[in-house]
């Protein structure tokens, strides 16, 4: 879009509230007299205050926030389910809402039938619902259960018709609204294709999550909601960090007398002045494989973590990981920085997003699923920053013997075939960044 160009959504002072009972009312008469005593019944509860956003064509941009933030309340007041008390708000274009996918499916109906059904709501002739049922059927992977009534399908069966009918035609303005837990890992990564390649042929996308992943993967900038305010407003990587540090503001703010007398005893006990547990976090872990899926025992499997230190620090924090089964949660290996002997290799990082990469090599794993577990910690491991306990996980699959070992196969050796240490784009100078490192 040209600079001159006005913009597709443009919303200005937008403001809701509504009306919370204060006080539970069984009758008419007992209504009557709390009213004739002025005995106020109901508390006015802001849900938005003088939101004003302005969204450029083809753009995409993430709407995150705690909950009850007000975020999910500014999309739909964005798709016009609900009107603002007061405010202006101008939408150009075909918009297509991605809050409630399937709704008005009829269970009685078949897959085939709600497609028509769904589609011929949203204003296409059957001759174009025709058109779009073969694209429908090949993207939600459900020819086999397409003439099954939807009452028999499963959830994830469902958000899969769902999302397939909401984007086969091409729309001008697509709003989403936490409905990319669609199926299984795979169809997850395929929605997200399919939502980038929209974005690149110039639909403008608005998507809410809570998942800072899902949002860094398509969006370019982030909106930070709180308390039905818009605090931040600007590129990605700076409000992820805005939205962390919120967070853990919030975190201390809803601390006892005593949990915040011994953060401040651990404070006063920790060599820096700003405590390391306050600057580093991990924002997001993908597993995946270099080699042509599926994974098998002799596959490259990398664990991409992604990490956001708030503020400056002396040390650079310890990234260790573990791969235990999924199933019985046994650990089947697993190493850090420090016992790698990788510790101190390290400048003085700045603040910012940085991207650990490990690289692990011929794990010669039996066929099953494993989750992997995450960590940062401070340099000599005497304290745990953050940890994310089976965030991940992976399936590996024997193509020769499917059913391999009927045991766990357990692999003490080192397979960590590198380690590469990045700051993200844009996040400092390249001197301070830390940067590959092999073993």
């Amino acid at each position: 879009m040209s600079s001159d160009s006005s913009p597709i959504i443009r919303a200005s002072n937008l403001r809701l509230s509504y009306q919370l009972n204060t006080y539970k009312v069984d009758t008419l008469k007992e209504f009557l007299i709390r009213k004739f005593k002025r005995q106020s019944v109901f508390q006015q509860k802001v849900a938005l205050k003088d939101i004003s956003l302005e969204v450029a064509e083809g753009e995409c941009i993430g709407i995150i926030g705690h909950n009850g933030s007000g975020k999910s309340t500014l999309l739909k007041i964005l798709a016009g389910v609900i009107r603002p008390e007061s405010g202006s708000l101008s939408v150009s274009g075909t918009l297509v809402p991605l809050i409630e996918l399937g709704a008005g499916f009829d269970p009685e109906l078949t897959g085939r039938e709600n497609i028509f059904l769904s589609l011929s709501i949203q204003g296409y002739s059957r001759q174009e619902i025709e058109r779009f049922v073969p694209h429908i059927e090949s993207f939600s992977e459900l020819s086999n259960e397409l003439d099954q009534p939807v009452k028999t399908y499963s959830s994830g069966m469902y958000m899969r018709l769902g999302f397939s009918c909401s984007t086969v035609a091409a729309a001008d303005i697509i709003l989403i609204d936490e409905i990319l837990a669609v199926g299984d890992q795979n169809f997850q990564k395929k929605c997200l294709q399919k939502l980038d390649d929209l974005r690149k042929k110039g639909t403008t996308i608005v998507i809410v999550s809570h998942d800072l992943a899902t949002i860094e993967s398509i969006a370019s900038r982030l909106i930070v909601m709180n308390a039905g305010q818009k605090v931040f407003d600007g590129p990605i990587d700076e409000g992820v960090l805005f939205y962390l540090d919120l967070m853990e503001q919030k975190r201390q703010t809803a601390l006892s007398k005593a949990e915040l007398a011994e953060l401040n005893r651990k404070a006063k006990l920790a060599d820096e002045p700003t405590p390391l547990e306050q600057n580093a976090k991990i924002v997001s872990v993908n597993v995946f494989t270099s080699d042509i899926e599926p994974i098998t025992p002799t596959s490259t499997v990398i664990i991409e973590i992604k990490l956001a230190i708030l503020r400056e620090t002396t040390d650079f924090p310890s990234v260790g990981f573990a791969i235990q089964t999924a199933k019985t949660g046994i650990r089947i290996l697993g190493g850090n920085q420090y016992s790698l002997g990788m510790q101190g290799r390290h400048p003085i990082p700045k603040s910012g997003m940085y991207s650990t990469s490990i690289y692990l090599k011929n794990l010669q794993l039996a066929s099953g699923k494993y989750d992997v577990t995450v960590g940062l910690h401070t340099k000599d491991l005497t304290k745990t920053l953050d940890i994310k306990p089976a965030v991940a996980s992976f399936e590996v699959q024997c193509i020769s013997d499917p059913q391999n070992f009927d045991r766990d196969l357990i692999s003490p050796r080192c397979v960590v075939g590198s380690w590469k240490v990045t700051a993200q784009k844009d996040m400092g100078s390249h001197n301070n960044c830390p940067g590959e490192l092999q073993i």
